[in-house]
C-alpha cells in the first residue's frame, strides 16, 4: 500500500469533510443573525416609537376614588405635569397597552404628548373623570370645581417626594376645562389647555392672585370654542398674564402624516387607508376631507377596516379615526409643538420666552426629540436608572 497517498487522500477527505462543516455552520449562523437581527431590530423600532427610555414605566392605581395612571422620567423631574382627557377618553390613552396598563390605548397623539413630557423631564400623571360609563366627562367639575382632582395631585406629588417642583396643567376639551380650573384650588405654574375655553370669571383666582401663563392650543373650524379662547385670552393679557396662543387648521391625510403620527401604521397600511379613505369620497385627491369624518363613519369605516386589519375602528379608541378627526381640525386633541409649549411654560411664559418660535429654538437647544424611529438623546447626553426621588 502506498502510505503516502493513503494519508494524502484520508487528509483530502478531513479537509472537505471540515470545509463542509465550516459551510453548514456559517449558514446557520447566518441565518440565526439573520433572524435575530430583524426581531432586534423590529424591537428597537417598537421601543424607539414609543421612546420608553425616557420613562421609568407606567404605574396604575385608584387614589380618592378615581383612576390614576402615572410615570416618572428617567432622570431627576424638573416638574410635574398632568393630563386631563377630554369626554369619551381615559388617562391611560397616553400609554400603550402592556401588562401593567392592558386598558391603555396609547392614541397617537397622546402618546406624542407623553414623550414631550418625558423628554422635558416632566414627572407625568394622568387622572381620569369619576364618570367611567357615561360620556365620561369631567361632569365632577360641576359639583366640586376639580377639588378632588387637586387633592389627588397633591397626595401623588406628596408621595413621590416631589414637592416644591413647579406643577403644570394639561387638558384638552372638558379636560383643558379642568386645566384651567385646578389654579383656583392650588398653586400651578402654567396651564397647557386645548380646544376649549371656560367662563372668564374661572380665571380670576382669589385672593387677588395672578392666573399662570396659559397656552390655548386650538381650532378655528370651532367657531363657538374659538370665540370663548377669544374672550379667554384678551382677559388673562389684561391681567398681565402671559399667554400663548397657537391655531391648528385642517391638514391633508398623506401617508407621511399616519406614519409619522401612529406607530401602528406602516407605509403599505398607510397607503391603503388613504387610497380607502379617496375611494370612500371622504378625501379628495389633493388629501384634503371633504366633510366631517366622524359622522361619515359608516361611509369610509368599512373601506379601511380590512386594509387595518385587528386595528380598531371604534370611536376614540381608533388610531386612525383619531388621525382623520385631527385631519379635518375642529374638536380633537393635537399634540403639534408640544415640546415647544412645555418649554414655553418651563421657562415662565412670555417672562422669558417671546413666543412659540423662541420656545422651540430654546427646546432644541436643551435637547432636541427626534420622533421617527431614531433615538433621542437628552440635553446631558446620559440616561440614569429609574429610581424614586425623595
Amino acid at each position: 500500500m502506498n502510505y503516502r497517498l493513503y494519508f494524502e487522500s484520508r487528509k483530502g477527505r478531513l479537509l472537505q469533510i471540515v470545509a463542509a462543516v465550516a459551510a453548514v455552520i456559517i449558514f446557520f449562523i447566518s441565518v440565526s443573525h439573520f433572524q435575530t437581527g430583524s426581531k432586534n431590530k423590529a424591537t428597537h423600532k417598537s421601543n424607539n416609537i414609543y421612546l420608553e427610555e425616557y420613562g421609568c414605566g407606567v404605574h396604575v392605581e385608584r387614589i380618592r376614588g378615581q383612576d390614576v395612571v402615572w410615570e416618572l422620567p428617567r432622570q431627576k423631574p424638573r416638574g410635574v405635569i398632568m393630563f386631563a382627557h377630554g369626554c369619551h377618553h381615559a388617562a391611560g390613552d397616553l400609554w400603550p397597552p402592556s401588562p401593567q396598563c392592558q386598558t391603555c390605548l396609547g392614541l397617537p397623539e397622546e402618546r406624542r404628548l407623553r414623550i414631550a413630557a418625558l423628554h422635558r423631564r416632566l414627572a407625568l400623571i394622568g387622572i381620569s373623570s369619576l364618570d367611567r360609563v357615561g360620556k365620561r366627562c369631567w361632569a365632577e367639575l360641576r359639583k366640586d370645581g376639580g377639588r378632588n382632582v387637586a387633592n389627588i395631585l397633591r397626595e401623588w406629588i406628596e408621595r413621590q417626594g416631589l414637592r416644591g417642583v413647579p406643577l403644570y396643567t394639561m387638558g384638552a376639551s372638558s379636560g383643558g376645562q379642568l386645566a384651567l380650573t385646578l389654579p383656583r384650588h392650588m398653586r400651578v405654574a402654567g396651564v397647557y389647555a386645548q380646544v376649549r375655553g371656560v367662563e372668564n370669571t374661572v380665571l380670576q383666582l382669589p385672593k387677588g392672585r395672578m392666573f399662570p401663563p396659559t397656552v390655548f392650543v386650538h381650532m378655528p373650524r370651532d367657531e363657538d370654542n374659538a370665540a370663548i379662547i377669544r374672550g379667554n385670552i384678551e382677559t388673562l393679557k389684561n391681567t398681565g398674564t402671559p399667554v400663548l396662543e397657537l391655531k391648528i387648521h385642517p391638514r391633508p391625510v398623506t401617508v407621511e402624516f399616519l406614519t409619522e403620527r401612529s406607530p401602528l401604521i406602516d407605509e403599505t397600511m398607510a397607503e391603503g387607508i388613504v387610497n380607502a379613505l379617496k375611494k370612500s369620497g371622504i378625501v379628495a385627491e389633493n388629501g384634503s376631507l371633504t366633510e366631517p369624518p366622524r359622522p361619515a363613519t359608516e361611509k369610509w369605516a368599512p373601506l379601511v377596516q380590512p386594509v387595518i386589519g385587528d386595528l380598531s375602528l371604534t370611536l376614540d379608541e381608533s388610531h386612525v379615526g383619531e388621525l382623520v378627526n385631527l385631519a379635518w381640525a375642529k374638536h380633537e386633541l393635537v399634540s403639534d409643538e408640544a415640546e415647544a409649549i412645555m418649554t414655553w411654560l418651563q421657562h415662565g411664559g412670555g417672562r422669558e420666552l417671546d413666543g412659540i418660535e423662541d420656545a422651540r429654538r430654546k427646546a432644541e437647544q436643551e435637547g432636541e426629540v427626534v420622533w421617527n424611529n431614531k433615538k433621542v438623546k437628552d440635553s446631558s447626553g446620559s440616561y440614569t436608572s429609574c429610581q424614586k426621588y425623595k
